[in-house]
């Protein structure tokens, strides 16, 4: 999705501001915080959730399948600031 990066990035510093806010009445919530972007950041990076696919479709058989990697939609993410 065009442009996911950045609404992601928003919204994790809105639940960075909302921890530091908070940070007295949710203990630890900076933290979630910071390992909540670092999650979301795997996540966008195409290219390792291609890698990531094709391990898994060389270890399971059929009837259980693993879709198709396209390359050409699995490019390799791009610096995040989350």
């Amino acid at each position: 999705m065009p442009g996911i990066d950045e609404v992601i990035e928003a919204d994790v510093a809105a639940l960075r501001a909302l921890a530091t806010v908070a940070g007295d009445l949710l203990p630890g919530a900076d933290r979630f915080a910071a390992e909540l972007g670092a999650a979301l950041r795997t996540e966008l990076d195409n290219a390792a959730e291609a890698a990531a696919a094709r391990e898994v479709a060389a270890q399971i058989a059929p009837p259980l399948f693993v879709p198709a990697v396209i390359d050409s939609h699995s490019t390799p993410s791009s610096p995040r600031r989350m």
